[in-house]
């Protein structure tokens, strides 16, 4: 996993035009899957409060070699123990909920816990893939043998369902070149 120029325009696009967000990098940031780092390099390696949280004590230990500035949090993304309520403005997972390690309607509860009123979710799933040159539309789920070419969409429908359910505003979904993006604004009051 990288953050590749596409990736950032994307992830800041979501941002500045569904929400005016135009300062991330000001606000508390919450990036559940933060993984070894790479992908917060040149994408919230500026923020002024930024925590990453990954299940994998190793990857966390990387990631702050890579991102000496952040808080790094060994957590799963069902119960993230060391942040406290209303605590994030902006939560951020990039790639994680496509993984088999945790159950995604747990995760997006506990984004809800976590997010301050007027917070912003925003996930993205894998859509293709690269096979040495070739992108590959479609998703290789956990011990399959085949490209499952729904599997991206039907996940990005769960979540979008469980922020409906949450009560969650302006619930949306964007499709980007090799990943889609679900997001929403946890209610004011």
């Amino acid at each position: 996993r990288r953050v590749e120029q596409r990736w950032k325009k994307e992830f800041r696009g979501i941002l500045t035009k569904q929400f005016y967000i135009f300062d991330y990098e000001k606000r508390r940031i919450v990036n559940v899957g933060i993984g070894n780092g790479i992908e917060g390099i040149g994408l919230f390696d500026n923020c002024i409060d930024f925590t990453g949280i990954d299940i994998a004590p190793e990857s966390v230990k990387i990631a702050q070699s890579r991102l000496p500035k952040a808080r790094l949090i060994v957590n799963p993304a069902e119960k993230m123990e060391d942040i406290p309520d209303a605590s994030a403005d902006v939560y951020v997972s990039l790639r994680t909920f496509q993984s088999s390690f945790f159950d995604l309607h747990e995760a997006v509860r506990e984004a809800y816990r976590v997010l301050s009123p007027g917070g912003i979710f925003l996930a993205s799933i894998a859509n293709a893939y690269m096979d040495g040159n070739s992108l590959i539309r479609g998703l290789m789920p956990h011990n399959a043998k085949h490209v499952d070419l729904d599997r991206a969409h039907d996940l990005i429908n769960q979540i979008r369902h469980q922020l409906t359910k949450l009560r969650f505003d302006e619930v949306g979904v964007h499709t980007g070149k090799a990943e889609e993006y679900v997001f929403g604004r946890k209610r004011f009051g």
